[in-house]
């Protein structure tokens, strides 16, 4: 039980070091004044600390990002982000097997 607990605090940290990347990187000026889109899907265990961390991203910056945070629990969120609909996967387990065989022939 505290190994499984152990791991799905590593994910949680690796989701929010991805979100936390994502958004720096979209915070670097572009030559149009178009704004920026970032759609993020998946666990609805990391869904309330992803829309947190964009709900407090969104108050302390002025910026010319649309961050779009849903849940469609971890196997949805990689489906849609293998298909490319999304550019990040919130996800509470490992990628499986049969859901990286879909990534491959997306790419």
């Amino acid at each position: 039980m505290n190994a499984q607990l152990n791991s799905h605090k590593i994910y949680i940290k690796i989701g929010i070091l991805g979100l936390d990347t994502a958004l720096l990187i979209s915070c670097t000026p572009t030559a149009s004044e178009e704004k920026q889109s970032i759609k993020i899907d998946g666990s609805n265990t990391v869904y309330q600390i992803t829309k947190e961390t964009v709900e407090k991203y969104n108050a302390s910056k002025q910026n010319s990002v649309d961050i779009s945070v849903k849940f469609s629990g971890t196997g949805g969120g990689f489906t849609k982000f293998c298909q490319g609909e999304i550019d990040i996967s919130n996800a509470s387990r490992p990628i499986q097997i049969d859901e990286e065989e879909i990534s491959i022939t997306f790419r």
